[in-house]
């Protein structure tokens, strides 16, 4: 969500879902009471989809990353603790 927010976009955060794999974790821009073990599961996966629904619009996009170097994991950690 910071990301988008700081992306400069023409966006509604109160429209904003974000999946991990099928599971959503964020609803209308706020998060969801979902099982943090289950999405704990999903994280350590090799391979982790996040859908970020707008829903605004039709279109789509992908975009492919890989920064999970110790450094950046410790830093966006701390938006969790």
């Amino acid at each position: 969500m910071a990301a988008i927010g700081y992306s400069g976009a023409d966006i509604r955060e109160e429209k904003i879902d974000i999946y991990f794999e099928n599971e959503k974790i964020i609803e209308k821009g706020t998060a969801k009471n979902f099982d943090y073990k289950k999405i704990k599961k999903i994280m350590n996966n090799d391979k982790l989809n996040i859908t970020i629904d707008l829903n605004n619009g039709r279109y789509s996009s992908t975009a492919y990353g890989c920064d999970l170097t110790y450094d950046y994991v410790k830093i966006n950690a701390e938006y969790h603790t």
